[in-house]
C-alpha cells in the first residue's frame, strides 16, 4: 500500500518542496510565539527537509506513514552520555502528500501545513495551553480555555400566538362508541 499510494499522480494544487520550504519558513517567521518565530529568524538555520512521505525505513522504525510532520531533535554531542540532557532541535520534516491528503484545494493544503508544522512544534517544546491557544492549537489538557468559549446565542424568546392561528398541537382522536 505504501509503495502504491506513492505512485499516484498528486494534484496540480500541490506545492512544490520548495514552495512547501518558502511556506514554513514564513509561518515561523512571522509566527505570534517568540521561541517558534525565532526558529525561522536564527543564524544557524533550522535544517527543513520536505519530502512527500516518511522514508520506509522510518515507517519500519515505527513512525506512522501518516504523519504530516516530524521534529527532528539530538541529545547534544555524542560524547556527552548524560541521560537528563534534554533533546535540542535540530529540524523539521515535512510530508507534501501527508498534508494533502488532508486538504481539498491549495487553501486548505496552506491551513494544514500551518498547524501541523506549530501542532510539531508546540509538541516538541511542550508548550502550555495558554501559548497554544495564542498560536490556534487545540489545549493539550482536553479543556478549552474561557477565553476560547464563544458565547452561546441566546435563544430567542417564542412568538406570540394569535387566537387566529391554527393550534399546531397534535389532536386526540376520540373514539366512536358503538351502541350495541
Amino acid at each position: 500500500m505504501y509503495r502504491l499510494d506513492a505512485q499516484n499522480q498528486a494534484p496540480k494544487w500541490l506545492p512544490s518542496p520548495a514552495q512547501v520550504h518558502r511556506k514554513v519558513v514564513h509561518i515561523l517567521s512571522s509566527c505570534t510565539d517568540e521561541s517558534l518565530r525565532e526558529l525561522g529568524q536564527r543564524r544557524a538555520a533550522l535544517v527543513l527537509l520536505v519530502h512527500d512521505v516518511p522514508s520506509l525505513e522510518l515507517v519500519l522504525e515505527g513512525v506512522d506513514p501518516r504523519v504530516p510532520a516530524i521534529a527532528l531533535a539530538t541529545r547534544g554531542n555524542h560524547h556527552d552520555y548524560e541521560e537528563d540532557r534534554a533533546p535540542e532541535l535540530t529540524g523539521l520534516a515535512v510530508y507534501r502528500r501527508n498534508l494533502m491528503r488532508l486538504a481539498r484545494g491549495a487553501e486548505q493544503f496552506d491551513q494544514e501545513l500551518r498547524f501541523a508544522v506549530l501542532e510539531e512544534l508546540a509538541n516538541f517544546f511542550q508548550l502550555g495551553d495558554t501559548r497554544r491557544a495564542a498560536l490556534g492549537l487545540p489545549p493539550l489538557s482536553g479543556e478549552v480555555p474561557d477565553e476560547a468559549i464563544a458565547p452561546a446565542d441566546p435563544e430567542p424568546p417564542p412568538e406570540p400566538r394569535l387566537d387566529d392561528e391554527a393550534d399546531d398541537r397534535p389532536r386526540r382522536r376520540r373514539r366512536k362508541r358503538i351502541l350495541s
